[in-house]
């Protein structure tokens, strides 16, 4: 009897601090943890706490500028509630550079390649290790949200909108609806809760969807894409040999009067839609052009390639990009218009440069104002492929020089 008398008080203990701790509310707003260190020697290390109690943690931000002579690396480990190591990585932190490591992963997914990252990061240690010369800076930012993590847009949300009640907002006026032609229909799909979308690299948020549907006895027996203009949108299902249709997270790739087409997956192969995409007023009013301002067209130069002794002339496209490519399994390709250029390619270790070389008559044929877009994977305009896609904007051949 005495032992029950003194659980009861712990046990209401308990009760209270477990309803105390479903209490706790993130503040407004939700506070974001910034700063700078400076490392005065190797194995010097500090802390950032990740967690407040209440927020949902976005993202860690590394930013760093230490010059060629000085700067170090940094090893950044992670640590869960207990202390424990999650995963380490280690940054090459001399000259400029940036590392983002997302949060918004964790509780669902492997992260960043680690099998055994399911654990949220209670906090992380950055430690400076060899080669190390000092004075070495670092600047850090934890971004943080309240409520809980919200869901990121993946396949599987895509998949769901496919048979999901929709608003029609444009169709085929009638041409396109015979056996020899192809329709379209364009609809309006709400989400069942808003989502996070990885737009060139920045986050935005996304409550709905256009559903876009091709119907007609000319579709071909098989193909991969369906193209707005020069967006390639992958073609994500089939009904029987009649109708075919995609997603678009991307409201940007809709232009009023944009023709489309369906193509193989490299665009060799193309059918063209009899009508071009007519958009209601209300939609062409809210559609906003987008830019990636740290990706730009340096410069369009006439060249020669010296074999032997032939001389064969050449045009180089260099860009540039404040996003680095990653080095990846898949390789990098760049599209401008309609056309795919992989072979063609060359960058340095920075991951920051792309030089794109081609003949004349190459050049002479790609189209004026045409989009220009680097990918991994798959051509994929939809808004689905995230931070594998950059906008390098529009091609103007104005820029050509000897």
């Amino acid at each position: 009897m005495r032992t029950s008398q003194k659980l009861i008080p712990l046990m209401v203990l308990c009760l209270f601090c477990q309803a105390e701790a479903k209490a706790q509310v993130c503040p407004d707003p939700p506070p974001q943890t910034s700063g700078v260190h400076r490392f005065r020697q190797e194995g010097e290390s500090f802390d950032i706490p990740i967690t407040v109690p209440g927020c949902n943690a976005i993202a860690l931000d590394l930013r760093w500028a230490n010059g060629r002579n000085n700067g170090s690396n940094f090893a950044v480990t992670f640590l869960d509630v207990d202390n424990q190591p999650i995963y380490t990585k280690t940054i090459f932190g001399f000259l400029t550079g940036t590392f983002q490591f997302p949060f918004t992963s964790f509780n669902s997914e492997p992260w960043l390649g680690s099998r055994s990252m399911y654990a949220s990061p209670a906090k992380v240690t950055i430690q400076a290790v060899s080669p190390f010369a000092p004075p070495a800076s670092l600047s850090y930012t934890v971004t943080r949200a309240s409520g809980r993590p919200q869901p990121k847009l993946d396949e599987t949300i895509a998949m769901s909108l496919r048979t999901a009640p929709g608003k029609v907002l444009a169709q085929s006026s009638g041409r396109g609806t015979s056996s020899e032609s192809l329709a379209y229909r364009l609809e309006e799909v709400a989400l069942t809760e808003p989502a996070l979308m990885e737009s060139y690299g920045a986050p935005e948020n996304i409550e709905k969807a256009f559903r876009l549907t091709l119907s007609g006895g000319a579709l071909p027996g098989k193909f991969d894409l369906i193209w707005v203009d020069d967006a390639p949108l992958p073609v994500l299902w089939r009904n029987g040999s009649r109708e075919t249709g995609t997603l678009i997270f991307d409201s940007s790739v809709l232009k009023d009067g944009a023709e489309m087409f369906v193509s193989n997956l490299d665009g060799t192969q193309m059918i063209k839609l009899a009508e071009t995409l007519k958009l209601p007023d209300s939609l062409k009013n809210e559609i906003l052009p987008k830019t990636e301002n740290a990706n730009t067209v340096v410069g369009i130069t006439r060249g020669v390639r010296v074999i032997g002794e032939t001389r064969q002339p050449l045009v180089q496209i260099e860009l540039k990009t404040g996003r680095p490519f990653p080095a990846r399994d898949s390789t990098l390709q760049l599209q401008i218009g309609k056309r795919f250029f992989t072979r063609e390619l060359s960058g340095d270790l920075s991951g920051r440069t792309l030089t794109l070389t081609l003949t004349p008559e190459i050049f002479a044929e790609l189209k004026q104002d045409a989009d220009i877009i680097a990918f991994f994977d798959k051509p994929d305009r939809s808004g689905l492929s995230g931070g594998n896609i950059w906008c390098f904007g529009r091609l103007d051949k104005r820029m050509l020089r000897d």
